[in-house]
């Protein structure tokens, strides 16, 4: 069955963060996405900066997520 349904969420984009460990590159990014709008991000694995070596870089997709349409638990769930 295929079923043309709308993406929920926005990508908003990529944005890395960097610092002297995991993380606070993982902070950085977050904090960057954050800034930019983002409600949801998907984390990639850290790893060395290879320029110097010395920096973690978190790579960080952004996406922009609507609210559910629904509270859970649904009304009237015991």
């Amino acid at each position: 069955m295929v079923v043309n349904a709308k993406p929920r969420c926005e990508k908003l984009g990529v944005v890395e963060g960097a610092g002297g460990n995991a993380q606070h590159a993982r902070a950085d990014a977050l904090e960057q996405a954050s800034e930019r709008g983002a409600t949801h991000v998907q984390l990639e694995p850290a790893h060395p900066d290879l320029e110097d070596g010395m920096t973690t870089i978190v790579t960080a997709t952004m996406f922009a997520c609507p609210p559910p349409d629904e509270v859970y638990p649904p009304t009237g769930y015991r």
